[in-house]
């Protein structure tokens, strides 16, 4: 009877401490909804690596996310997305989560992570070609690109089907450098791929801890978001110039200076492209057709094509908008 007293004092300690919790999470989403439309165009790490500021912008009409990798943000022209439609001239402007090297397996996680904050919502996916090339993605594209948070809101994901799961999890394990100083999702990783009951079982019983890592994740996202809002002056009242935009000029002007830009070869490579050691090979004269077979070979033995299935079937589960 004598220890009733100190377990009643730990209940109301647990108490307290969820309800803070809780409390924190209310304020920085309130907070991040404040202020997600002056956070968009600073290329913050936390965009790319969190799943707060891409819920944010979720939930306001005015922002558009783009996934996508390298073609999205190397290219520095006025005719990028994020250029063009800074100041919203039609309403809206975008939140860049491109970075490079990123495959449709990490854009698959980024996804998944956001739950059904996706639901009804449009995104804008751009996957480049390239990735289709390669046999096997280079383990530094996804390496550069992983995200924990993401990586276990997809597989702990409430909302996604054990089958996808499951074939996440499998392509997962094909990039163990990322799991090195994780066994605890490692573990839960192998025991997906495996349909035996005893394996689901485990899956199971590893659920709620997984769970429990996936909000202090969670919790540590928004208080990244909050720690910069609280460290520096930004004015959520972003500037909004409406204006109508010249398509047809503005696809004309484009192509004039792409053709301005590309006069050293005949294929549209922008010249300093071009005149690098890197591509110099391809003005060697080479037979119609010699390549077909290897390029064939490559095209249909990537390993992108799976991850690029479990990216449809995450939009086509979580269900945002036409």
């Amino acid at each position: 009877m004598k220890r009733v007293p100190h377990l009643n004092a730990a209940i109301i300690a647990m108490g307290v401490l969820v309800m803070s919790l809780a409390g924190f999470s209310c304020y920085s989403q309130s907070l991040e909804q404040r202020y997600v439309n002056a956070l968009a165009p600073l290329d913050l790490p936390q965009t790319i690596n969190g799943s707060a500021l891409q819920g944010a912008a979720l939930a306001r009409p005015d922002l558009l996310p783009v996934y996508g990798s390298s073609e999205m943000i190397f290219n520095d022209s006025p005719y990028k997305a994020e250029k063009l439609f800074a100041t919203y001239p039609t309403g809206f402007t975008i939140i860049n989560v491109a970075q490079a090297g990123a495959s449709s397996l990490t854009m698959a996680q980024d996804l998944a992570a956001l739950g059904p904050a996706l639901q009804g919502k449009k995104v804008v996916v751009s996957i480049t070609p390239m990735l289709f090339t390669f046999g096997v993605l280079p383990e530094e594209y996804y390496a550069g690109n992983y995200s924990r948070l993401h990586a276990y809101g997809l597989i702990f994901s409430p909302e996604l089907s054990l089958e996808l799961k499951s074939a996440a999890a499998g392509r997962m394990l094909a990039h163990p450098k990322t799991l090195e100083n994780d066994p605890f999702f490692e573990f839960t990783l192998s025991h997906m791929t495996d349909t035996k009951i005893q394996s689901r079982l485990f899956y199971v019983i590893m659920w709620p801890l997984g769970e429990l890592q996936t909000e202090m994740m969670r919790l540590q996202d928004h208080a990244e978001v909050v720690r910069y809002v609280w460290g520096h002056r930004l004015n959520p009242n972003v500037a909004r110039l409406p204006q109508e935009i010249d398509w047809a000029g503005d696809l004309s002007t484009a192509l004039t200076e792409q053709k301005l830009s590309t006069l050293s070869n005949a294929y549209g490579i922008e010249d300093p492209i071009w005149n690098s050691t890197q591509i110099r090979y391809m003005a060697l004269p080479l037979a119609p057709g010699s390549g077909d077979a290897a390029f064939l070979r490559f095209l249909q033995d990537a390993k992108e094509w799976p991850d690029f299935k479990i990216l449809l079937d995450v939009l086509q589960e979580l269900g945002p908008g036409p």
